[in-house]
């Protein structure tokens, strides 16, 4: 949960945020992070508790973000790579695939045999 309030100075804005350990915890700003991903829209928020000095991140909506940013918290922009956005239509991984991955990998030339099966190898 993120809530913003007007401190005693019209130019800074304290945000209260929740720390697992700690609580709700007031923070300036210059002590919140925002990423969002631009390839799925999803967005983020991190900051140091001052209480415990453990980091914490947490998932936000993009209004959130917006909104962090509107009161002038950073915001770095990312993107998956293009690798990470592929689907696969292929069968579901069993069990079965987990055992004979664990078979295969104990060969003593596994990573040969690999390669030797590979369809680019072809």
């Amino acid at each position: 949960m993120v809530e913003m309030r007007e401190m005693s100075q019209p130019e800074s804005v304290s945000i209260r945020a929740t720390c697992p350990a700690c609580g709700d915890v007031d923070l300036t700003v210059d002590r919140l992070r925002a990423q969002l991903c631009i390839t799925d829209n999803r967005g983020s928020y991190a900051f140091v508790c001052p209480g415990c000095e453990g980091e914490v991140e947490r998932p936000a909506e993009p209004g959130v973000v917006d909104l962090l940013v509107s009161a002038g918290v950073e915001l770095s922009v990312w993107k998956l790579p293009e690798a990470d956005t592929t689907t696969y239509d292929g069968p579901a991984f069993t069990w079965d695939d987990v055992l004979t991955l664990h078979e295969a990998l104990e060969a003593p030339n596994w990573f040969e045999d690999l390669l030797a099966s590979s369809p680019s190898a072809r």
